[in-house]
């Protein structure tokens, strides 16, 4: 599949409320199939085809690469697991059911990019980073793991754990639109320098549908604070 399709879709969808003919339903809490959902779609068949040329393709040479494609993928991929974490936890007890329905496009979207990053790391004969790195390198100065952009703290997981279902609900939201607020960053400084224009696009994708999902997020927050 041609991946102008994808990025035609990523860059035309936008994440405009709908109304239920008083104007007081918002997309995100109607519980209906989500802007993201059809993006990811979309994205998966593209990235899907892609990515097989991409490993099945000439092995001697190798991909193009670079501190920034290697480190962005490794540092990705960290950042990925912990937002699939949260997401497992809410998909599972969050009291709101279109909570728990953002928190499995979490789990779908993401499980599927750190597939896709794992492969090309493998493509580069590299390896996920080891859990008491440096990260960050790649885009500025290096920091400690438990630093990098956007990530939850022990204490903000603990709390989304044992949080009640109600409660659960904003923070899951608040976490995850602080934790996409991160990734956006890295994202788009790995979509302007990454060499591997594979790696370039990807990383282009992650961040128009994490900020479009914020948008979601925000929308969802405050219809729950207000409510």
């Amino acid at each position: 599949m041609d991946t102008s399709a994808a990025d035609t879709a990523v860059e035309e969808t936008t994440h405009e409320p709908t109304s239920d003919g008083d104007g007081s339903t918002t997309e995100a809490e109607s519980g209906g199939l989500s802007t993201a959902k059809i993006v990811v779609l979309v994205l998966a068949c593209a990235f899907l085809a892609g990515a097989a040329g991409y490993l099945l393709g000439d092995r001697t040479a190798g991909p193009p690469d670079s501190a920034v494609d290697t480190g962005f993928l490794q540092d990705m991929i960290t950042h990925h697991e912990q937002a699939v974490t949260m997401a497992s936890v809410t998909t599972a007890s969050a009291g709101d059911a279109v909570v728990r329905d953002m928190a499995r496009e979490v789990l779908i979207e993401q499980r599927y990019e750190i597939g896709l990053m794992d492969g090309y790391l493998q493509a580069r004969d590299e390896v996920r980073g080891a859990d008491d790195r440096e990260v960050m390198g790649w885009m500025g100065p290096p920091l400690a793991i438990d630093e990098m952009p956007g990530l939850a703290s022990q204490e903000q997981l603990d709390q989304l754990q044992s949080a009640s279902p109600d409660d659960q609900n904003e923070l899951f939201l608040e976490l995850m639109i602080a934790h996409h607020r991160g990734g956006v960053d890295m994202a788009e400084y790995a979509a302007r320098n990454a060499e591997d224009p594979r790696v370039r696009h990807l990383a282009e994708v992650m961040a128009n549908v994490q900020t479009q999902e914020i948008r979601e997020y925000e929308l969802k927050l405050a219809a729950l604070q207000s409510g």
